[in-house]
């Protein structure tokens, strides 16, 4: 997501789609800023909820920037756009420059104090891995393909060391630089479901908030953490759900190998254990690739006046 020199960034697009509208340089922000994993990134107009890196998907990604509009020739102000014009003039944007790859799903005006990244109190990513013995074409860049089969009771048990306040030295990664490696992870759950149930990874509605929910699955991210685990012989893409307030840089990546190790049988959960209390990230030997990582919501106080479904 991040601007990086050299290299084509969703914020890079959305910020010049933005500034087509009059979108000005964040106030709540200066010009470079550290992310939840230590590094610095510029700001640019548009301010996101979290980065994510190359190959990672984006559901639920939240973002906010400064509007104001003003008249080119005499510099006064001009009447306010509705969200909905907001949204259909950064997609008229973005196609136009070959960005069709990404979309505003729906926009709306916040109060001053709203924040995207330091607002959010909790964030949500879900990871898919294919277990099909052949990959699947639809999957391609869509999960991880392990046609192993794999120990899913041993994986949650696994999860539920990683689960609660840790130092998570041994789950970060090696460019991390953020100050502290202590995070907390609320909860980390496994489900699956057939290819047909998850056919389409990429639709999200604010009533299924991971958009990657079979229809009999839980509504919400409370609800679905909650959940007893559907995983059986049959299923072909398996979801490891995380929620945390914030994450390491590649931390979510190194859980996932980690757990699917445990799932191998290359590794005990009593090993897992040790890892995470020697906190040292040169003894986890997977690091699961970005492209089966989403950015699933970002959770909201209801003060701030704000939801998914309106941004």
């Amino acid at each position: 997501f991040a601007r990086s020199e050299g290299f084509p960034t969703v914020q890079e697009a959305l910020d010049r789609a933005v500034s087509v509208l009059g979108a000005q340089p964040s106030k709540k922000m200066d010009a470079s800023v550290e992310e939840d994993d230590g590094q610095q990134r510029r700001s640019g107009f548009c301010v996101g909820a979290g980065r994510t890196d190359a190959g990672v998907h984006a559901l639920g990604q939240v973002i906010h920037f400064d509007l104001l509009r003003k008249q080119r020739k005499t510099n006064a102000p001009m009447e306010a756009i509705s969200g909905d014009d907001v949204r259909k003039a950064a997609n008229y944007y973005l196609r136009q420059n070959e960005n069709a790859d990404i979309q505003v799903v729906s926009a709306t005006k916040v109060s001053s104090g709203f924040h995207a990244r330091f607002s959010a109190r909790m964030r949500h990513y879900v990871y898919r891995v294919g277990l099909t013995h052949a990959p699947s074409v639809f999957e391609l860049q869509r999960s991880w393909h392990v046609p192993e089969q794999l120990d899913f009771e041993q994986m949650q048990l696994a999860a539920s060391v990683l689960e609660g306040e840790h130092d998570f030295s041994s789950f970060r990664g090696a460019r991390c630089q953020a100050r502290s490696p202590i995070r907390r992870i609320e909860a980390i759950k496994l489900d699956g479901c057939s290819l047909t149930e998850d056919f389409s990874p990429c639709v999200v509605s604010s009533s299924t908030p991971s958009g990657l929910l079979s229809p009999q699955s839980p509504s919400s991210p409370a609800e679905l953490l909650r959940a007893t685990s559907t995983i059986s012989r049959a299923t072909a893409i398996l979801h490891v759900r995380v929620a945390s307030r914030g994450f390491l840089y590649n931390q979510v990546r190194r859980m996932v190998g980690a757990l699917v190790d445990v799932g191998r049988g290359e590794m005990s959960v009593s090993q897992l254990r040790e890892i995470l209390e020697k906190r040292d990230n040169s003894l986890l030997r997977t690091v699961a690739p970005p492209h089966g990582l989403y950015f699933a919501e970002v959770e909201y106080d209801d003060t701030e006046d704000c939801s998914l479904e309106e941004l």
